[in-house]
């Protein structure tokens, strides 16, 4: 019995001008360009979309090892004291952190609050204090898009924080600076103090309840306070993630 070879053996498979090679290359072509669209489409609606702040942290001191991951979702309730009438908003984010090796670890949220707004985050921590003590200096950016209002272009957040703690428990300092890309604001720049504090149970699947508090005597006379709740899975270290 005379076996067939594989395609990839077959000479003519390689020439440019085979029936073979003109589909593959169309196929490899079509499937390419519609992964590529769809990363657009989507990270290009996280962007046009939002036009919110990101009211929970859900991560310690800790950074990752190197090539460690770990995927959160996490939901808070959100309510706004400076608002008249108390305004209550929920509030939704998945998470995922990615571990850099040299005490840094990078992490993206994307998060979205009812009934239609969304924020976008990427953030850079590093761990210098690794005893019984943790502490750990965090860089954050988040965009915000005032898709709704045609003369808004939307705004930046600058957020550096400090975050210590024990291996179950951290507290944090996060200073936002809030740029406001539009015309239709008095002030440009706008800035306020968020403090938050949480626990972390468990070991690689964790549950991490966390409050916070956001707050600016001047533009926001009375707090907006966060209280949410996170589930963080965390494959064992050596696990290989495809």
């Amino acid at each position: 019995m005379v076996r067939s070879r594989p395609i990839f053996h077959n000479p003519n498979f390689y020439c440019k001008k085979s029936p073979l090679f003109l589909k593959m290359r169309i196929l490899f072509r079509v499937r390419n360009q519609w992964k590529i669209g769809w990363f657009i489409t989507i990270n290009m609606g996280m962007l046009v979309t939002s036009s919110c702040m990101n009211y929970g942290t859900f991560h310690t001191a800790d950074v990752l090892d190197k090539n460690q991951s770990s995927i959160t979702g996490a939901y808070s309730h959100v309510k706004n004291y400076a608002d008249k009438d108390h305004t209550e908003i929920d509030f939704y984010s998945m998470m995922a952190r990615y571990g850099l090796g040299g005490n840094f670890d990078a992490g993206i949220t994307f998060a979205f609050a009812k009934p239609f707004s969304s924020v976008l985050t990427t953030d850079g921590k590093y761990q210098f204090l690794h005893d019984s003590l943790k502490l750990a200096v965090d860089f954050g950016l988040t965009y915000s898009g005032l898709f709704l209002m045609p003369e808004s272009r939307g705004s930046l957040i600058f957020q550096p924080a400090l975050i210590g703690g024990y291996k179950r428990f951290y507290l944090g300092y996060k200073y936002n600076r809030w740029i406001l890309l539009t015309n239709i604001a008095d002030e440009p720049i706008v800035s306020y103090s968020t403090f938050f504090a949480g626990f972390s149970f468990g070991q690689n699947l964790r549950i991490i309840p966390e409050i916070s508090l956001h707050y600016n005597p001047k533009y926001l006379p009375k707090p907006i306070l966060s209280v949410g709740i996170g589930i963080c899975y965390q494959p064992p270290a050596g696990t290989k993630v495809d």
